[in-house]
């Protein structure tokens, strides 16, 4: 983890979830590689806000009025719509 990442989640608000990050459903849902680098980012704090809420960071499973990683993935919210075009790309964040 870098030292600009540790900075950003300094700055960033409280985490969005209290409980640590789902670390087999990451693996399930993103591969072990991809499970790892999120694990990294989640255990400084499992999603935030930065910037004055330019940045959103996502937390792993989300919260009651906003989706998580899991849910943000998914074929079923937007990605279908690309036909492909998103690739295997994981969106961590957003605004």
């Amino acid at each position: 983890m870098t030292s600009a990442l540790h900075k950003l989640s300094r700055i960033g608000s409280d985490p969005i979830r209290s409980a640590p990050p789902d670390f087999p459903g990451l693996v399930e849902a993103f591969g072990v590689h991809d499970a790892g680098q999120l694990r990294c980012l989640l255990e400084l704090k499992n999603g935030f806000y930065a910037f004055e809420s330019a940045l959103h960071v996502l937390s792993d499973s989300g919260e009651a009025n906003e989706n998580g990683l899991f849910a943000w993935n998914s074929e079923a919210l937007w990605r279908k719509e690309y036909k492909g075009m998103a690739g295997s790309a994981v969106f961590v964040a957003g605004k």
